[in-house]
């Protein structure tokens, strides 16, 4: 597709874009890649997204003059993703334009009697995993094919050395060779090698996003890299006013499970009884029924007994994050999910998760986009 057609059939993303995007773009710009190889099924959701939010105001703050920049376009499109979840919520407005330097992304203000607001962080792979995903959605997308992705024990999902991100790009570039060679007419069950396998499921015309899984487990944040990101994030709270972090996860290895465990704290079961941390403890008045029922607290009626103890406390119940009202999670599934902030007495809070767990719990991404 040219420029000229891509401006007649997507003209509120060309809008935002220099006419000279196709030049200036990174290589492996994911929307400069999705132009050069007809990749509608992409283009349809950016536009999407450009359409229903104020696209054109948030590129001109945060972003201007960025956007030929892959990882700066993956960050804008992560926060038009944070303002179309939270609008299902409330209507929210940027806060960090031309001229707002230090200011949370989007603002709430007008949401119950204090409000809230929402920074956005997007995490994503640091070894060429985000790679794969891109190159199964170009060739997938709009197929009616769902691909599952799994690295298998020869892949390293947390590379440290030379050595093993040299092994990871070589099970890369050969599962993109063997993509690219697929006719999605004759499609296999299976495409792998000896790092990734991806199995191709029929399941029928739909918006064309992958499921990832791994057939392992393995420490989660095991540098704290996540951890800081949010610490990062929580300086942006301000005055009394409640923050929610947006988080689009594009690592296929993390699941709300994983947040939970770094944000909450870590559960410890057993069939004899368990004392639950004294933080814990100190919360139970407002936050008592939520944490019977996801094991944060002992529950009587269930067997066996779970709790978080003292030592196992979560990133939340550091002073920094006391009006931190909880994380909303969009996975790569597109699924949503919204995980509290239970270590503090702010009523706000809890009013906050009970609306906010209603509407952006389960929800799926792909049926507002």
């Amino acid at each position: 597709m040219n420029w000229n057609t891509f401006q007649s059939n997507y003209p509120e993303t060309a809008n935002i874009l220099p006419s000279s995007f196709m030049q200036d773009a990174d290589d492996e710009h994911h929307l400069r890649r999705s132009i050069a190889n007809d990749n509608s099924g992409y283009l349809d959701r950016v536009e999407s997204l450009v359409k229903q939010t104020p696209a054109s105001k948030i590129a001109q703050g945060s972003y201007q003059n960025g956007l030929t920049r892959k990882v700066a376009f993956s960050s804008f499109l992560a926060e038009l993703k944070g303002y179309a979840v939270v609008a299902e919520l409330h209507s929210p407005s940027p806060a960090d334009v031309a001229g707002g330097k230090g200011l949370p992304d989007l603002e709430c203000g007008n949401y119950r009697r204090k409000g809230f607001d929402v920074e956005v962080t997007r995490l994503s792979s640091w070894d060429k995993m985000a790679n794969v995903q891109e190159e199964v959605e170009q060739k997938f997308d709009g197929t009616g094919y769902t691909p599952v992705v799994n690295y298998t024990n020869l892949f390293f999902v947390m590379p440290y050395t030379h050595k093993e991100i040299e092994a990871n790009e070589r099970f890369v570039s050969n599962i993109q060779n063997k993509i690219q060679n697929v006719n999605p007419s004759n499609t296999p069950s299976k495409i792998e090698n000896y790092g990734i396998e991806i199995e191709v499921k029929k399941t029928g015309a739909k918006s064309g996003m992958i499921s990832s899984t791994s057939v392992r487990r393995f420490p989660v944040d095991p540098l704290g890299s996540i951890e800081n990101r949010l610490r990062e994030k929580a300086e942006k709270q301000r005055g009394y006013r409640p923050l929610v972090v947006f988080i689009e996860n594009r690592l296929s290895f993390l699941d709300p499970t994983d947040i939970k465990q770094i944000v909450q704290g870590t559960k410890y079961s057993s069939p004899l009884s368990v004392e639950p941390s004294s933080k814990v403890q100190k919360y139970a008045s407002l936050w008592g029924e939520y944490m019977r029922d996801n094991g944060i607290l002992p529950n009587p009626s269930q067997v066996p007994n779970s709790a978080i103890q003292d030592g196992d406390d979560g990133l939340f119940a550091e002073n920094t994050f006391d009006r931190i009202a909880g994380v909303v999670f969009l996975d790569v599934t597109d699924e949503c999910y919204y995980i509290p902030n239970f270590y503090t007495d702010q009523t706000e809070i809890r009013d906050l998760y009970e609306d906010a767990d209603r509407v952006i719990g389960g929800l799926d991404f792909s049926r507002i986009v």
